[in-house]
């Protein structure tokens, strides 16, 4: 890592590393945001940690359309789970990685308040000048300017998702990569991501209000007390930004 950083560093520049499977991967079946906290304090003891989380609703979606785009094939129910499991019957999505006051303050122990930053992923959106001189500040750096956005890898609409999930199974199962040739699910990724804008929005079939249903069903109030916690951590004010509180 130190001889990756130092063309950076020669460039006057800051290094960061940054992966989002650092806090898991869900879809993979992965859930060592701990234990990677840990390997990542024995590595690199003095590291500032930047933190960006979403509204569990909105990435929860979000990592199922992932795991559609990667060729699963599973259900919502299965996915998202009911609420009601036994213990032996764990969701895919576990309930537990969506607390994000758990890891923030795991992170806030290992590497001292100070060097700990949380953002919310919607402020990219709403205010995104604040967003970058929060960040700035945090890391010691001047104020960045010229700030441009451009929107990549958006996901399918739930019509798009129900499609891929059905068409999925025309891929060789493999349990660690879902739809094994990566040449394959880029050429399929491409002929959904066109289906989906060619089909008519009317013919959604009620889709997105199905998915968005189940979803906030499935966690109607189980945020609340994890939400506010991190509030009372970071000082975001959560509820503004459409956190269940």
């Amino acid at each position: 890592m130190q001889n990756l950083e130092k063309p950076v560093h020669a460039r006057g520049l800051l290094p960061v590393w940054s992966e989002e499977s650092l806090t898991g991967d869900p879809n993979a079946g992965r859930y060592d945001a701990f234990v990677n906290a840990e390997r990542l304090r024995e590595t690199l003891p003095n590291s500032k940690i930047f933190v960006t989380i979403r509204e569990q609703k909105a990435l929860a979606r979000s990592h199922y359309a992932e795991c559609l785009h990667s060729g699963g094939t599973i259900r919502t129910k299965g996915y998202f789970g009911t609420g009601s499991e036994s213990l032996s019957m764990t969701p895919k999505l576990r309930h537990e990685y969506l607390q994000y006051d758990r890891l923030v303050q795991h992170y806030v122990n290992s590497f001292g308040a100070e060097n700990v930053l949380v953002l919310p992923q919607e402020l990219l959106r709403s205010s995104p000048v604040y967003y970058f001189d929060k960040l700035s500040d945090f890391l010691d750096l001047d104020p960045l300017t010229n700030l441009a956005s451009t929107e990549i890898h958006g996901s399918l609409s739930a019509r798009g998702l129900y499609v891929g999930r059905i068409l999925n199974h025309l891929f060789t199962p493999d349990p660690l990569s879902f739809g094994g040739n990566p040449w394959q699910r880029k050429v399929f990724d491409g002929i959904l991501r066109r289906l989906d804008r060619l089909v008519p929005k009317a013919l959604d079939f009620g889709a997105e209000r199905n998915l968005k249903n189940y979803v906030n069903i499935r966690y109607q109030g189980a945020f609340a007390a994890s939400n506010a916690k991190l509030a009372a951590l970071t000082g975001l004010d959560l509820a503004e930004l459409g956190y269940e509180l």
